[in-house]
């Protein structure tokens, strides 16, 4: 897919046998890219969970809001910051390259805030103290 818009940016902006020269000559590294993406989205999100999880912490601890309240905010947090701003700074954008209209604004949007709606309720569910995460998370007090 990726390969597929790039030749039709490229094929709108330029002569054809310049844009396909180009296109062949970025390939190898596109297709690099696109092949340890999977393993770079991984390592993201990991420290995105423990920035988030930091945030959630501080919430919890030093404006004592609760474990769920704090987890609720910080979800919030990573809406606003990693989903609504960013979409509202390429909205004009979108728009040029895939030549949306106004009935598909609506599934960009939530395309764009389903992760981090989940990311939300993830944290929220392994947040809950009596919740059925809770036995993976905490150990047996040990008796000395």
């Amino acid at each position: 897919m990726v390969s597929q818009v790039l030749r039709y940016q490229l094929l709108i902006r330029l002569p054809r046998d310049k844009a396909e020269g180009l296109l062949n000559n970025v390939k190898p590294t596109l297709d690099a890219i696109l092949t340890i993406a999977p393993v770079l989205q991984i390592f993201q999100y990991v420290i995105f969970g423990s920035i988030f999880g930091a945030i959630q912490g501080f919430l919890n601890i030093k404006l004592r809001l609760g474990e769920v309240l704090s987890a609720i905010a910080s979800g919030m947090i990573y809406i606003l910051t990693l989903c609504v701003v960013p979409l509202i700074t390429v909205k004009p954008l979108l728009q040029e390259i895939f030549g949306l209209g106004s009935s598909d604004e609506f599934l960009i949007y939530m395309l764009t805030l389903v992760h981090g709606i989940l990311f939300t309720a993830s944290l929220t569910l392994t947040s809950i103290r009596q919740g059925p995460f809770s036995k993976f998370w905490e150990g047996k007090p040990k008796h000395t």
